[in-house]
């Protein structure tokens, strides 16, 4: 494995399962710590969008920063905005993305029942996240409500 990782290598590494890391990546101590960071994040991103949009339009220094960073090829011109919208919608794809993994994977071998109970725990990892958000947000309403009293 490390060997393929050496810029120039010929040495292919071929991984043959896949379903493992997605059960360990999306259960236990992983698991709880992708939902609650996916669940502030999300919560969140509208407040720090209008935090940034705010701090742009009020620092020189952050506009021309961002000017420069802008130029870079690296960043495909997506802006502090996108970027969030990315990782928010990055989790949403995950299902998607796994179902044709199974799709491709023979039924009779273990790491399609694995790849089955990781699509499981990422749509359970969804679900979770969606309810935190909301939660998050109708606290945000209720908030919202009581300082108009």
């Amino acid at each position: 494995q490390t060997q393929c990782q050496v810029e120039g290598s010929s040495k292919i590494f071929h991984i043959t399962q896949l379903g493992d890391i997605l059960i360990n990546q999306f259960s236990g101590t992983l698991g709880e710590q992708m939902i609650g960071g996916y669940s502030y994040f999300c919560s969140h991103q509208s407040e720090a969008i209008g935090f940034y949009k705010e701090q742009i339009q009020n620092n020189k220094k952050l506009q021309n920063l961002i000017k420069d960073i802008d130029q870079v090829s690296l960043v495909r011109r997506l802006g502090i905005p996108e970027c969030f919208l990315l990782v928010t919608q990055r989790i949403t794809k995950y299902p998607v993305l796994v179902e044709r993994i199974i799709e491709n994977t023979d039924a009779d071998t273990e790491d399609y029942r694995y790849l089955m109970k990781g699509l499981e725990l990422i749509k359970d990892t969804i679900s979770q996240v969606n309810s935190q958000v909301c939660e998050y947000e109708k606290g945000a309403r209720l908030r919202e409500i009581y300082l108009r009293l």
